[in-house]
Protein backbone atom coordinates (compact mmCIF):
# COMPACT_ATOMS: atom_id res chain seq x y z
CA UNK A 1 0.00 0.00 0.00
CA UNK A 2 3.01 2.84 0.92
CA UNK A 3 4.99 1.31 -1.17
CA UNK A 4 2.38 1.65 -4.44
CA UNK A 5 0.80 5.02 -3.19
CA UNK A 6 4.60 6.34 -3.63
CA UNK A 7 5.31 5.02 -6.38
CA UNK A 8 2.14 6.29 -8.11
CA UNK A 9 2.86 9.81 -6.48
CA UNK A 10 5.96 9.81 -7.96
CA UNK A 11 6.12 7.67 -11.17
CA UNK A 12 2.60 7.50 -11.95
CA UNK A 13 2.09 8.53 -14.99
CA UNK A 14 4.65 9.69 -17.87
CA UNK A 15 4.55 12.84 -17.23
CA UNK A 16 4.58 12.72 -13.56
CA UNK A 17 7.82 10.45 -13.86
CA UNK A 18 9.07 13.46 -15.56
CA UNK A 19 8.34 15.85 -13.56
CA UNK A 20 9.66 13.92 -10.71
CA UNK A 21 12.88 13.31 -12.48
CA UNK A 22 13.22 17.23 -12.84
CA UNK A 23 12.88 18.06 -9.82
CA UNK A 24 15.25 15.53 -8.38
CA UNK A 25 17.98 17.50 -10.45
CA UNK A 26 16.78 20.94 -10.25
CA UNK A 27 16.28 21.00 -6.44
CA UNK A 28 12.62 20.97 -6.37
CA UNK A 29 12.36 17.68 -3.95
CA UNK A 30 15.20 15.70 -1.81
CA UNK A 31 16.55 13.33 -5.13
CA UNK A 32 16.26 10.79 -2.22
CA UNK A 33 12.54 10.54 -1.73
CA UNK A 34 11.43 9.87 -4.88
CA UNK A 35 14.32 6.98 -5.20
CA UNK A 36 13.41 5.34 -2.19
CA UNK A 37 10.44 3.59 -3.92
CA UNK A 38 12.58 2.37 -6.95
CA UNK A 39 15.34 1.11 -3.81
CA UNK A 40 12.80 -0.94 -2.44
CA UNK A 41 11.59 -2.52 -5.51
CA UNK A 42 15.22 -3.49 -6.44
CA UNK A 43 18.45 -1.90 -5.17
CA UNK A 44 19.90 -1.72 -8.42
CA UNK A 45 17.02 0.95 -9.48
CA UNK A 46 18.48 3.17 -6.90
CA UNK A 47 21.71 2.95 -8.26
CA UNK A 48 20.33 4.05 -11.56
CA UNK A 49 18.38 6.32 -10.25
CA UNK A 50 21.72 7.89 -8.98
CA UNK A 51 23.89 7.69 -11.83
CA UNK A 52 21.35 9.63 -13.63
CA UNK A 53 21.17 12.35 -11.06
CA UNK A 54 25.26 12.54 -10.96
CA UNK A 55 25.05 12.51 -14.33
CA UNK A 56 22.51 15.03 -15.15
CA UNK A 57 23.88 17.25 -12.36
CA UNK A 58 27.85 16.84 -13.07
CA UNK A 59 27.58 16.73 -16.83
CA UNK A 60 24.78 18.14 -18.70
CA UNK A 61 24.09 20.72 -16.55
CA UNK A 62 27.84 21.43 -16.32
CA UNK A 63 27.57 21.67 -20.34
CA UNK A 64 24.38 24.17 -20.27
CA UNK A 65 26.11 26.45 -17.89
CA UNK A 66 28.91 26.55 -19.71
CA UNK A 67 27.04 27.33 -22.60
CA UNK A 68 25.64 29.78 -21.28
CA UNK A 69 29.03 31.32 -20.00
CA UNK A 70 30.93 31.14 -23.46
CA UNK A 71 28.20 32.84 -25.18
CA UNK A 72 27.87 35.77 -22.43
CA UNK A 73 32.00 35.99 -22.91
CA UNK A 74 31.37 36.31 -26.18
CA UNK A 75 28.66 38.97 -26.40
CA UNK A 76 31.20 40.70 -23.90
CA UNK A 77 33.91 40.60 -26.26
CA UNK A 78 31.89 41.92 -29.19
CA UNK A 79 30.73 44.77 -26.79
CA UNK A 80 34.41 45.72 -26.39
CA UNK A 81 35.25 45.07 -29.85
CA UNK A 82 32.13 47.66 -30.09
CA UNK A 83 33.17 50.06 -27.51
CA UNK A 84 36.97 50.08 -29.17
CA UNK A 85 35.15 50.70 -32.68
CA UNK A 86 33.01 53.45 -31.20
CA UNK A 87 36.16 55.30 -29.62
CA UNK A 88 37.99 55.17 -33.12
CA UNK A 89 35.35 56.28 -35.06
CA UNK A 90 34.75 59.49 -32.53
CA UNK A 91 38.29 59.88 -32.52
CA UNK A 92 38.72 59.85 -36.01
CA UNK A 93 35.91 62.41 -36.14
CA UNK A 94 37.52 65.37 -33.51
CA UNK A 95 40.55 64.83 -35.82
CA UNK A 96 38.55 66.09 -38.50
CA UNK A 97 37.25 68.70 -36.65
CA UNK A 98 40.15 70.08 -35.17
CA UNK A 99 41.66 70.12 -38.89
CA UNK A 100 38.10 71.94 -40.14
CA UNK A 101 38.80 74.92 -37.33
CA UNK A 102 42.41 74.68 -37.94
CA UNK A 103 41.81 75.22 -41.55
CA UNK A 104 39.41 78.14 -40.83
CA UNK A 105 41.90 79.73 -38.66
CA UNK A 106 45.14 79.59 -41.17
CA UNK A 107 43.53 82.21 -43.78
CA UNK A 108 46.95 82.49 -45.08
CA UNK A 109 47.56 78.82 -45.52
CA UNK A 110 50.78 78.93 -43.72
CA UNK A 111 50.61 75.84 -41.88
CA UNK A 112 50.62 78.15 -38.85
CA UNK A 113 47.78 80.22 -36.89
CA UNK A 114 48.50 84.13 -34.72
CA UNK A 115 45.93 85.25 -32.07
CA UNK A 116 44.40 87.56 -34.47
CA UNK A 117 43.40 84.59 -36.60
CA UNK A 118 42.48 82.90 -33.79
CA UNK A 119 40.32 85.58 -32.36
CA UNK A 120 38.74 85.75 -35.74
CA UNK A 121 37.18 82.27 -35.55
CA UNK A 122 35.95 82.39 -31.99
CA UNK A 123 33.74 85.13 -32.62
CA UNK A 124 32.48 83.22 -35.92
CA UNK A 125 29.15 81.38 -35.19
CA UNK A 126 30.23 78.45 -37.51
CA UNK A 127 33.15 78.02 -35.46
CA UNK A 128 32.02 78.22 -32.24
CA UNK A 129 29.53 75.45 -33.46
CA UNK A 130 33.02 73.52 -34.33
CA UNK A 131 34.55 74.50 -30.83
CA UNK A 132 31.12 73.03 -28.85
CA UNK A 133 31.47 69.51 -30.26
CA UNK A 134 34.74 69.35 -29.24
CA UNK A 135 33.78 70.18 -26.52
CA UNK A 136 35.33 73.97 -25.55
CA UNK A 137 32.76 76.60 -24.73
CA UNK A 138 34.57 79.83 -25.06
CA UNK A 139 33.84 83.78 -25.19
CA UNK A 140 35.41 86.29 -27.72
CA UNK A 141 37.08 87.84 -24.65
CA UNK A 142 38.88 84.63 -23.46
CA UNK A 143 40.38 83.93 -27.22
CA UNK A 144 43.46 86.01 -25.93
CA UNK A 145 43.78 83.45 -23.40
CA UNK A 146 43.37 80.06 -24.62
CA UNK A 147 45.10 81.28 -27.35
CA UNK A 148 48.04 81.52 -25.15
CA UNK A 149 47.54 78.39 -23.33
CA UNK A 150 47.89 76.57 -27.03
CA UNK A 151 51.10 78.11 -28.03
CA UNK A 152 53.23 76.31 -25.63
CA UNK A 153 56.44 77.86 -27.35
CA UNK A 154 55.55 81.69 -26.97
CA UNK A 155 56.13 82.43 -30.84
CA UNK A 156 52.88 84.38 -31.21
CA UNK A 157 51.56 81.12 -33.78
CA UNK A 158 50.41 77.92 -33.31
CA UNK A 159 50.71 74.77 -35.66
CA UNK A 160 48.44 72.29 -36.59
CA UNK A 161 49.96 69.35 -33.80
CA UNK A 162 49.87 72.36 -31.32
CA UNK A 163 46.73 73.43 -31.85
CA UNK A 164 44.59 69.60 -31.57
CA UNK A 165 47.26 68.91 -28.69
CA UNK A 166 46.35 72.26 -26.70
CA UNK A 167 42.51 71.85 -27.53
CA UNK A 168 43.11 67.66 -26.41
CA UNK A 169 43.99 69.68 -23.16
CA UNK A 170 41.65 72.19 -22.40
CA UNK A 171 38.69 70.81 -23.61
CA UNK A 172 35.95 70.93 -20.75
CA UNK A 173 34.31 73.87 -19.37
CA UNK A 174 36.22 76.60 -18.21
CA UNK A 175 37.07 75.12 -15.07
CA UNK A 176 39.39 72.80 -17.45
CA UNK A 177 40.99 75.88 -18.97
CA UNK A 178 42.07 77.54 -15.90
CA UNK A 179 43.44 74.71 -14.50
CA UNK A 180 45.26 74.41 -17.58
CA UNK A 181 46.66 78.06 -17.05
CA UNK A 182 47.73 77.17 -13.45
CA UNK A 183 49.55 74.04 -14.78
CA UNK A 184 51.23 77.10 -17.62
CA UNK A 185 52.25 79.46 -15.16
CA UNK A 186 53.83 77.06 -12.70
CA UNK A 187 55.87 75.64 -15.19
CA UNK A 188 57.26 79.03 -16.44
CA UNK A 189 57.83 79.89 -12.34
CA UNK A 190 60.16 76.75 -12.25
CA UNK A 191 61.81 77.76 -15.07
CA UNK A 192 62.68 80.96 -13.69
CA UNK A 193 63.66 79.31 -10.02
CA UNK A 194 65.56 77.14 -11.90
CA UNK A 195 67.84 79.38 -13.64
CA UNK A 196 67.78 81.45 -10.08
CA UNK A 197 69.36 78.03 -8.61
CA UNK A 198 71.79 77.86 -11.24
CA UNK A 199 72.83 81.37 -10.35
CA UNK A 200 72.96 81.43 -6.98
CA UNK A 201 75.45 77.81 -7.54
CA UNK A 202 77.75 80.02 -9.40
CA UNK A 203 77.84 82.84 -7.17
CA UNK A 204 78.33 80.12 -4.25
CA UNK A 205 81.19 78.60 -6.63
CA UNK A 206 83.00 82.34 -6.71
CA UNK A 207 82.16 82.43 -10.41
CA UNK A 208 83.40 85.74 -11.64
CA UNK A 209 79.50 85.79 -14.20
CA UNK A 210 77.98 84.82 -11.09
CA UNK A 211 77.47 89.23 -10.35
CA UNK A 212 75.40 89.10 -13.01
CA UNK A 213 71.65 88.41 -12.32
CA UNK A 214 69.01 86.44 -14.34
CA UNK A 215 65.90 88.25 -14.80
CA UNK A 216 62.28 86.74 -16.36
CA UNK A 217 63.23 87.89 -19.63
CA UNK A 218 66.78 86.35 -19.77
CA UNK A 219 68.82 89.23 -19.37
CA UNK A 220 71.09 90.59 -16.55
CA UNK A 221 71.85 92.86 -14.18
CA UNK A 222 75.08 94.12 -12.20
CA UNK A 223 75.08 93.49 -8.68
CA UNK A 224 77.01 93.99 -5.98
CA UNK A 225 78.69 91.14 -3.65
Amino acid sequence: GGQEGELQEYYGSLPTSVYTLFGAISGGTDWMNPAQPLVDIHPIMGVLNMVYVGFAVFCVLNVITGVFVENASKLNSEDEDRVVLEMLEAKKKWIHEVKELFKLADTANTGLVDVDSFEEIVGDVRCQAIFHRLGLEIEQDSAALLFGLLDFGNNGSISLDDFAEGIQRVRGSARSIDICQLLFDSRALKRQVDDLARHFNRLASGEPDAVRTPTAGNNFIDCEV
